[in-house]
């Protein structure tokens, strides 16, 4: 299926029914990149539930980087163990981006470094027995989605995405592109809203208290 070529979305089950599916994540992804907690936010605000046991989950999802070699081997591992336990498979992150024709990738959903906001459809069609594969670059990927942080005491907030340099060991701009930067603007407003957000909580905390 070539890149982008979707299959026609089908109404959405209902949120009953998606309360009851349950993903499990498999990280592979760089430590200071926040696209994995991103996919997660959006997955459990859909209604989805994150699974640690991926025996029991429904579809397992693999967040890779390709900077170094490890990460492509240890996907081609976790890949080889869902097709054999015959679970739905999303592959998301730098490794499909920049290899998309890798033999391990045949039949598998993958979703692109800057389509990450659409994870919720992939994973839809994905579990409806389509395959789906949304690699088409565009502008800077949205910083207003939900999260669920790896660490809660931690916002990884990214500040641009791409590289200048091509290093002959690094495929970061192979997969992410050229350098593109956020504006101070919208980082701010991103950094405001999170400090609300906590603050509502904290107030919300004191008040039951009381």
């Amino acid at each position: 299926m070539q890149a982008d070529a979707l299959v026609r979305f089908t109404n959405p089950i209902s949120l009953k029914s998606l309360a009851l599916r349950q993903f499990t994540s498999r990280l592979l992804d760089a430590p200071i990149t926040s696209d994995s907690e991103y996919m997660a936010g959006q997955l459990s605000a859909f209604g989805y539930t994150l699974s640690e046991n991926p025996e029991v989950a429904d579809l397992w999802l693999i967040n890779t980087c390709t900077v170094k070699s490890p990460s492509q081997s240890a996907m081609d591992t976790l890949i080889a163990r869902c097709k054999k336990a015959k679970k739905p498979l999303v592959v998301a992150g730098c490794v499909p981006q920049g290899s998309r024709d890798l033999k391990e990738l045949e039949g598998v959903s993958i979703v692109g470094v800057q389509q990450i906001d659409r994870v919720v459809e992939v994973v839809e069609e994905t579990l409806k027995g389509h395959e789906v594969r949304l690699l088409t670059r565009k502008t800077l990927p949205a910083l207003d989605l939900p999260k669920v942080r790896k660490n809660k005491f931690v916002e990884i907030l990214p500040i641009n995405v791409g590289c200048l340099g091509a290093c002959t060991y690094c495929k970061t701009k192979h997969a992410r592109g050229h350098l593109g930067s956020y504006t101070v603007e919208s980082l701010v407003r991103i950094i405001f809203i999170d400090l609300l957000r906590v603050a509502i909580k904290l107030v919300i905390k004191a008040c039951l208290q009381k």
